[in-house]
């Protein structure tokens, strides 16, 4: 993909920021840097991952790295009265380990391990409640063709997507299922899906949106005081689609010059609805995360832009990758560069709370934030540290 300007996508949403977002600290003018905002209106409210005059992120509460005999970390988690339940991948050089289910206390000591041989393959990645049930999911394939499954734990629900559904994005809303992904196949069959998955493990609704192009695909969604919001790209563009009844209600794509991003993460929350883009640029290099505040109908009331190599020739790492947000009195986000964790925060109006990289890479030991999940009023972030050889899985958790 060609690599174009990391800024062009202001030129777009500058417009319809407000005129009181201007004033917000951590905003660069014009002269405070080498670079001069290459667009006309409106500035952004800053761009660096790390803005100057921030206040550091909290520390973290507490901290756990689990054993494990194979490279192994943990890729989602659920809320429980009594602690955490989490999912456990592993990789190694034959494919995937037989994924894992651990029961945490709410210290992060870890009560009871279970492996899942039962389920339809190794490529695990979400792990839901919905409801009192205990969901996990994942892909399976078969004659080069793959698909999304989810199977009960301890229960009788099963649900299998056909040989051309892949849910990029899965959510709870009530004792359903909301995923939306892509639909794979010919050219006639291409396009993005919103299904919403009901306790029998039937599809309750479904809508897709069709002879829009291979590259147009959900890869997140989340429920709202509307509906359902759906994210994701439109060949390149930012694209948000909102259902209502299961049906749509509105279709929004926002258009950002040649740069090319990808809504993966969303959140709706008290203080609004928001969403994180990420460039999407294919290991070119140099990238960065986006983050919106979105208004009716898809507007965008701000926008904020995080990108770790804002000065062009300074030190300091050149991808940012987001793992997740959260509303927990404005946006929480966290991510990861190759070797440390970022987090950051806003006020609602897109004011900088905080904002840092904690902690810092300690020789070898590479920490790598695959989630964000709120759990009693704090926020605890999973994935993995240790060496890409020697992963074993990371919890840690803080109050915001």
């Amino acid at each position: 993909m060609t690599r174009s300007s990391r800024r062009a996508f202001v030129a777009a949403a500058g417009g319809v920021l407000s005129a009181g977002c201007l004033a917000a600290p951590g905003r660069r003018e014009p002269g405070d840097s080498e670079m001069e905002y290459p667009f006309e209106g409106p500035h952004p409210l800053g761009f660096e991952a790390v803005p100057d005059d921030v206040a550091d992120p909290p520390s973290f509460q507490g901290e756990r790295v689990y054993e494990s005999d194979v490279a192994r970390g943990i890729i989602d988690i659920v809320d429980r009265q009594s602690g955490w339940t989490t999912l456990v991948y592993g990789r190694s050089q034959d494919g995937y380990e037989t994924p894992e289910l651990r029961e945490l206390s709410p210290d992060g000591e870890m009560v009871s391990s279970r492996t899942l041989d039962a389920v339809p393959s190794n490529r695990v990645w979400h792990l839901e409640r919905p409801g009192e049930r205990l969901v996990v999911g994942g892909q399976r394939e078969q004659d080069d063709r793959e698909a999304s499954w989810f199977r009960g734990v301890d229960s009788e629900f099963a649900f299998d997507a056909d040989w051309r559904t892949i849910y990029a994005g899965v959510t709870v809303d009530g004792d359903s299922l909301l995923g939306a992904g892509t639909l794979e196949g010919n050219s006639e069959e291409l396009g993005a899906i919103c299904h919403r998955i009901g306790p029998d493990g039937s599809i309750t609704w479904e809508q897709t949106v069709e002879d829009t192009g291979p590259d147009t695909q959900f890869w997140s969604v989340t429920t709202t005081h509307e509906g359902v919001l759906a994210g994701g790209l439109n060949a390149g563009d930012v694209w948000l689609v909102s259902y209502a009844d299961g049906e749509e209600s509105w279709r929004r794509t926002i258009t950002h010059g040649e740069e090319a991003y990808i809504v993966e993460h969303l959140a709706a929350g008290q203080t609004g609805t928001y969403a994180v883009a990420q460039t999407n640029q294919f290991a070119t290099g140099n990238n960065h995360l986006l983050l919106l505040s979105l208004g009716r109908e898809g507007s965008v009331e701000w926008a904020r832009v995080f990108d770790p190599n804002f000065e062009e020739y300074t030190e300091g790492p050149m991808e940012l990758y987001g793992r997740g947000i959260v509303d927990a009195g404005g946006p929480v986000l966290v991510g990861h560069t190759p070797d440390r964790v970022w987090l950051a925060a806003t006020e609602p109006d897109g004011t900088m709370r905080w904002a840092g990289y904690y902690p810092e890479s300690r020789g070898d030991r590479i920490i790598r934030s695959l989630g964000l999940a709120t759990a009693d009023g704090r926020l605890s972030l999973y994935g993995s540290t240790g060496t890409h050889q020697e992963e074993t899985p990371w919890l840690a958790w803080l109050n915001p």
